[in-house]
């Protein structure tokens, strides 16, 4: 009997999300826990969004990209990362540790991250001006660069 009422239940479990395709209005959270809009931080700019969390060893080949990307485009996009499902504090070593010098917020609950349809780390995603994602992508690979190149004319200019 047990059995079936665990399977009956399970089926009754919520499919998972599927991607959205504009950026969610559920916030992220700044070191200082204060809760951030990141459509309000990227004013109209387009945004580049890192997915990881600090035990997850494939997210690691997208940070010397990224710091790369928002060194050298950092004022014609807004690249930030997102740490899912950890404590402010661990993040705040692993940031340390790492140098990563772009914008990093936390989604200690994933709620922003489960807005989005997000299933897997690492993600990349690109988001144009307006709010809706353009382009999804594991890794800050050169298709990932050209959607952004294409977003941003004066980043592909400044190459």
């Amino acid at each position: 009997m047990r059995t079936l009422v665990f399977l009956a239940l399970a089926g009754c479990a919520a499919p998972a999300m599927a991607p959205r395709s504009t950026l969610s209005s559920v916030p992220v959270y700044a070191a200082d826990a204060r809760p951030a809009d990141l459509a309000a931080l990227a004013s109209g700019r387009p945004l580049v969004l890192d997915f990881f969390a600090t035990w997850c060893e494939g997210c690691r080949d997208n940070l010397a990209p990224m710091n790369e990307l928002a060194r050298v485009h950092g004022g014609e996009i807004f690249v930030a990362g997102i740490d899912v499902g950890e404590d402010r504090a661990v993040a705040a070593r692993f940031i340390a540790r790492e140098g990563i010098s772009y914008p990093i917020y936390t989604d200690p609950e994933m709620r922003f991250e489960d807005s989005l349809g997000v299933s897997a780390l690492p993600l990349v995603l690109v988001v144009d001006g307006g709010g809706r994602i353009v382009h999804r992508a594991a890794r800050l690979d050169d298709a990932t660069l050209r959607v952004i190149q294409d977003l941003a004319p004066r980043t592909a200019e400044a190459r």
